[in-house]
């Protein structure tokens, strides 16, 4: 998607994805990882039937990456169900 990359693990021995922002220079990194906090806050507080889950985040303080862990939903990838 737009806000990064996207992958498929395992948690817990669970399968979910793993959402991390792509790989910017200064200042549009900056902006991404307000994009990635903000991205957090939300789903934290967010429990719907019809939104994926949240299981929680990883933050790598020294670099400030942040990577969200969220429900893996099976099917086929939504920009294919748009089109």
């Amino acid at each position: 998607g737009g806000f990064g990359i996207t992958m498929v693990a395992r948690f817990y021995g669970a399968e979910v994805v793993l959402k991390a922002p792509r790989g910017t220079q200064d200042r549009a990194q900056a902006k991404m990882l307000l994009v990635a906090a903000e991205e957090l806050r939300i789903f934290r507080r967010l429990h719907h039937p019809n939104i994926v889950g949240f299981h929680g985040a990883c933050i790598e303080p020294s670099s400030s990456e942040i990577v969200l862990v969220l429900e893996y939903i099976q099917g086929c990838e939504l920009h294919k169900a748009i089109d």
